[in-house]
């Protein structure tokens, strides 16, 4: 700022109001597109927030469309979690909060992690296939 002669006062204004258009733009952008994010709140499916006390199992699922895998959760005992936005041909649509995701940017390992490091070490993870539901054991 003082290169272009610009008083510190109105520099230091100028400087935070660029920062705060751009975390207000990142915000924005992760509303509209984001899928899937887990965090040290919980779990984010697009819009839908879900903290880690009311989660009980995560449920993963190969996609009805091709090239998706699906995420979705359900309650712990106890817990109630409003429904979300519903994907209506998605495999996981029962679930509450759920959310479908590019096969190849989904990792299990990476999930399994992001469990045990932000959320509780008792969520379980259940994978559901044709045949049924079974506990991913890691």
């Amino acid at each position: 700022m003082q290169a272009i002669d610009v008083p510190s006062a109105l520099g230091a204004v100028l400087f935070a109001g660029l920062i705060g258009v751009i975390v207000w733009l990142r915000n924005e952008h992760e509303k509209e597109w984001l899928a899937f994010k887990a965090d040290a709140h919980g779990l984010a499916f697009g819009p839908k927030k879900v903290v880690w006390a009311e989660i009980g199992q995560l449920v993963t699922a190969a996609g009805a469309r091709p090239g998706t895998v699906e995420i979705g959760v359900r309650p712990a005992p106890g817990a109630s979690i409003a429904a979300g936005e519903r994907i209506g041909d998605a495999a996981l649509a029962d679930l509450p909060a759920h959310a479908v995701v590019p096969a190849e940017e989904y990792s299990p390992d990476w999930l399994w992690w992001a469990v045990n490091r932000f959320g509780r070490t008792d969520v379980q993870l259940v994978e559901r296939t044709p045949e049924g539901e079974r506990a991913v054991v890691r």
